[in-house]
């Protein structure tokens, strides 16, 4: 049965989206499965790897109560695009007949697909409503992204909060896998300070500081460019180097 990770913070902008592209390229480099999920309204993943118009998304198959359908990327690694409607979710969600169910649609659509992938990752929106709620409901565990800043640091705090309400109504198994320093650069007192205060948090919050940190690296953008996983696109890049160590350290803690 494969594993179920969403990629999430509040706080826009901490590398959720390369975080789900390259952790899942890490992963295919290691032999494993993997299907991205993108229930972002922004829809920058589906956007990066399978542009264009999708008429079977997941937020149709949400709607619809139909098979979700997979998109292959490359060998052993598939997305399930999203689309724009997600916008409308929290309106559309709540309305009939989908009030009763609203907040474990993604869960039931994903169950099947569980036992042909060894990870299920999901790229969570910047936004506390109805389809992060959906995204840790059909998770088993959370990575919080965050950069080495007091606002993400903030936005890393209320993640935790909504973790632990989701934990206590809709998925007790759910936990925090580990909070992840992206675009990090240690040179400023600031910055190490910032990681000082973020391990303290992750103690707080029962978790982890992952050892891995992501450093900044202009390859990261021009993979996204190419369409692409940093794997496939520069593959001794120190990204390729920093995502490969993560899904490594990843493996050792799961």
């Amino acid at each position: 049965m494969g594993k179920v990770i969403a990629i999430a913070n509040h706080k826009g902008g901490v590398a959720k989206t390369t975080t789900a592209l390259n952790l899942g390229g890490a992963f295919v480099q290691l032999g494993k499965k993997v299907l991205l999920v993108d229930v972002d309204p922004q829809c920058n993943l589906t956007e990066t790897v399978c542009p264009g118009e999708h008429e079977d998304t997941v937020f149709t198959a949400m709607l619809d109560g139909v098979p979700m359908k997979p998109v292959a990327i490359r060998g052993g690694f598939d997305i399930i695009p999203g689309d724009k409607g997600l916008l409308s979710a929290d309106v559309v969600l709540s309305s009939e007949p989908y009030k009763n169910r609203a907040q474990i649609l993604l869960k039931e659509g994903l169950e099947p697909l569980r036992a042909l992938y060894d990870f299920i990752i999901i790229d969570c929106p910047p936004s506390r409503n109805i389809i992060t709620v959906n995204a840790l409901v059909a998770a088993d565990e959370v990575i919080v992204p965050t950069l080495s800043e007091i606002l993400a640091v903030r936005g890393m705090k209320d993640m935790s909060n909504l973790v632990d309400l989701v934990r206590g109504s809709l998925n007790p198994g759910l936990r925090i896998a580990g909070l992840l320093l992206t675009q990090f650069g240690d040179r400023t007192i600031a910055a190490r300070k910032t990681v000082v205060y973020i391990e303290e948090i992750a103690r707080f919050l029962n978790t982890k500081l992952f050892r891995t940190r992501i450093r900044k690296n202009v390859a990261i953008v021009e993979s996204q460019m190419a369409g692409t996983d940093v794997f496939s696109d520069n593959p001794s890049a120190k990204a390729a180097q920093d995502y490969m160590a993560l899904a490594k350290e990843y493996l050792e803690i799961s």
